[in-house]
């Protein structure tokens, strides 16, 4: 692991470099270099360097277990994204026959389940499966609607319109869902 003087490291170095000379300066003037006092500087600057050697230490030690917690869980989000990226093929199949009152809610599988794998995965996730259920439920009421209360040669080309987006929409989470599985498999190797 490679050192980074960051600014808190020049900030340090540049406070003890002033307390020294501070602290030089009162000596020479109301002790007259007394051994004592300039042990007990001394004492005091390697305290304050100790001290920061070991905030950094502690700092880098939970940095590495972060890391090392995340790595560990690689394996069970990659599982997570495979299923979900399995209920969105079923849905892509699935729309071809949503007139036929098949809906791509069923073939997507049930809500809970799926949120509860893409928690699992990360909050970017977590958010598009909760958004996808609610457009595809939105457009499915709506073409249902359209079926149920208009003309068919009226609707047909509404219906495909919400079609098209119901399509795009698991486009855009499938993109998603591939570009959260290559993040994942690009920590591992």
């Amino acid at each position: 692991m490679k050192f980074k003087i960051d600014n808190s490291v020049i900030t340090l170095i540049s406070i003890i470099g002033m307390d020294i000379i501070m602290y030089s300066w009162i000596v020479n003037l109301f002790f007259e270099k007394d051994p004592t006092i300039i042990a007990g500087i001394i004492a005091f600057v390697g305290a304050v360097i100790g001290g920061y050697l070991t905030w950094s230490g502690v700092v880098k030690n939970i940095e590495f277990e972060k890391e090392r917690d995340e790595l560990r869980l690689i394996p069970e989000k990659i599982s997570n994204i495979n299923i979900l990226l399995e209920k969105v093929e079923n849905a892509q199949n699935t729309r071809v026959k949503l007139l036929s009152n098949n809906s791509v809610l069923n073939a997507m599988g049930d809500k809970k389940d799926s949120i509860n794998h893409a928690i699992l995965v990360n909050y970017n996730v977590y958010i598009g499966t909760k958004n996808l259920y609610e457009v595809i439920k939105k457009e499915e009421k709506i073409i249902r609607d359209l079926i149920l209360h208009s003309a068919p040669s009226i609707a047909n080309d509404f219906i495909r319109l919400h079609e098209l987006s119901i399509v795009n929409e698991l486009k855009e989470y499938k993109k998603l869902l591939i570009n959260e599985l290559d993040k994942l498999e690009d920590k591992i190797y």
